[in-house]
């Protein structure tokens, strides 16, 4: 009688190993945040060996943060139509932080402190309730060059690389590509997109875009489906920064504000049609929605963002229980074979 090889049974017990192994690391949560738990946030402003004193920099509290790192808007925020929910990418997060920044600036948010970069380019903020905070700074640069610093998310703590939690963070923005006015005209462009198949009959009628420049508005310019969705304006180029902000009134929209070079794009999102999951997970969908008579005159994250298990370790778990039911069938006919040949 015939042996039968342990090649295959072997293959298959360390296949369903790493599958165990691997599915009890993908369920597996962060540790728990100590949200009594006071936080500091230290900045550092750099470019190569040039270093930004002199810089205003706020931060802002946009949401609470769970023990079990669930987020949740702050009453600052939470009248605006923006979505914080099961985001996955930097690139999100960066969405969010440019949206959040167009209508701090449109209706003048107090940040929750602000302090000015020392020689070192270096401001340090005390004392912080554990949360997703706003960064963003308010100067621009007097040079012949600009250097740029995009408003970002940082949730505060955040996770070393050890994925354990940090209640000191010491982080360094990355700036954008140095800029240099050339003091001739430019135009730029407002393009308003809808994201709500199915439920087109929702939209409205019109939009209203307010401009604002170095924070100031410039006017508010009512947007239809008669002018492509779009608006385009021009002036010269003499390093101001330029921003925009979209009212809706009694929509069921989320909004995401973003802009790559001189285009401004403005994405509206039918609630309905982007539900997550489990609403209660993180964030509750508004019911309050933001438009320009909920408007006063004062209302009272680098290192990337970590809110989740990386999307290729779900590759490697269905990799791997692919291959052990593979395995399995490989072994299945093994055994009959023998059996046969028995």
């Amino acid at each position: 009688m015939k042996k039968k090889p342990f090649v295959i049974p072997f293959f298959l017990t360390l296949s369903l190993f790493i599958v165990f192994s691997l599915t009890a690391d993908a369920v597996q949560s962060y540790p728990t945040i100590d949200t009594e738990k006071k936080c500091s946030l230290s900045l550092t402003y750099h470019l190569e060996d040039e270093y930004f004193e002199g810089m205003e920099i706020q931060i802002f509290y946009a949401a609470y943060v769970s023990p079990d790192v669930k987020f949740k808007l702050s009453e600052s925020f939470d009248r605006y139509p923006i979505n914080i929910d099961a985001i996955t990418s930097q690139t999100e997060w960066d969405s969010v932080a440019s949206t959040l920044n167009s209508y701090i600036i449109a209706d003048n948010i107090i940040p929750a402190q602000e302090k000015i970069t020392d020689k070192k380019g270096t401001v340090k903020f005390d004392e912080l309730t554990a949360g997703l905070y706003l960064v963003r700074w308010t100067k621009n640069q007097t040079k012949d060059t600009i250097s740029g610093f995009e408003p970002f998310m940082i949730c505060v703590p955040n996770l070393d690389d050890n994925d354990e939690w940090d209640y000191d963070i010491d982080c360094y923005p990355k700036p954008g590509e140095p800029e240099k006015p050339t003091n001739e005209e430019i135009e730029y462009k407002v393009v308003v997109l809808w994201d709500d198949l199915g439920f087109e009959d929702q939209r409205p009628d019109s939009v209203q875009v307010e401009v604002f420049k170095d924070g100031v508005s410039v006017g508010i310019y009512t947007i239809t489906a008669d002018d492509n969705w779009s608006f385009i304006w021009t002036t010269i180029d003499d390093g101001s920064v330029w921003t925009v902000a979209e009212y809706v009134t009694g929509l069921k929209y989320d909004v995401t504000v973003t802009r790559f070079g001189n285009v401004f794009t403005i994405v509206n999102y039918y609630r309905d049609s982007h539900k997550p999951n489990n609403p209660d997970d993180t964030v509750s969908y508004y019911t309050n929605n933001y438009s320009q008579s909920n408007r006063t005159e004062n209302n009272t994250i680098t290192k990337p963002l970590k809110t989740g298990r990386r999307s290729n370790e779900i590759f490697y778990l269905i990799f791997m229980c692919g291959l052990s039911v593979i395995l399995t069938f490989l072994s299945v006919l093994w055994g009959r074979r023998n059996k046969d040949e028995e």
